[in-house]
């Protein structure tokens, strides 16, 4: 299946009694959502792209098919044509943060013991953001992993220490000679972007990297 393809209308998942309809009635307008969350929720492309799944969807769906038709349209490729740290990357993500977000906000049930995703009424809402002939780039687009928003923290911490030490040193105030300082501030540059080059590639798989920087730029 492309990209560009529907989502299936209904993958056989298995998740109990829960269904597309749950929390309304046959009649029943959706439930509203407050504009502030609507465009939270929208601010991630990531969501965004699971709701455009969901919305063709009329009952519960695997949430590894879901990760996969996402992870296709952000490498412009067939789900088919993904390698697995692809595949995972993206799955991991909507695991971790977007589908809980989703549910947290009622805008899904999310099974994550069974690996299950069931759209619920809200889905709806999101319709009129969500044409099918919209741009792909959209104004205001944040990053595709919201964990790459917190790498500026350590690159501030680590340029603000190293000025300091250098102009403490400078000013005879450290007992170390300037280039021995300079070189242990390129050094440790270079350590950290090796480690944010791994994990753009996909090499850090699993780590709460949001966590790991920020403690880092403290």
């Amino acid at each position: 299946m492309s990209p560009g393809q529907s989502a299936p209308s209904n993958p056989a998942v298995a998740v109990g009694e829960v269904s597309a309809t749950d929390g309304r009635r046959s009649g029943d307008s959706p439930p509203s959502l407050p504009p502030d969350d609507r465009y939270h929720i929208l601010q991630t492309r990531r969501r965004r792209d699971t709701l455009r799944y969901l919305r063709r969807c009329d009952g519960p769906v695997d949430a590894r098919e879901l990760a996969e038709w996402v992870a296709a349209r952000e490498q412009e490729t067939t789900p088919e044509m993904l390698t697995s740290r692809q595949r995972q990357r993206v799955y991991i993500s909507l695991y971790q943060t977007h589908l809980p977000k989703l549910d947290e906000y009622g805008i899904v049930r999310y099974h994550k013991d069974r690996g299950a995703v069931t759209p619920l009424a809200l889905v709806e809402h999101f319709d009129e953001y969500l044409a099918p002939s919209e741009l792909e780039s959209e104004p205001g687009d944040e990053d595709e992993d919201e964990d790459t928003r917190a790498w500026w923290r350590p690159y501030l911490a680590l340029s603000s220490l190293g000025v300091a030490l250098i102009g403490l040193s400078a000013g005879g105030v450290l007992p170390l000679p300037a280039l021995a300082i300079t070189g242990l501030v390129v050094s440790s540059f270079a350590t950290l972007s090796v480690f944010h080059a791994l994990v753009a590639t996909g090499w850090t798989e699993g780590l709460d990297l949001a966590a790991v920087t920020t403690r880092i730029g403290r």
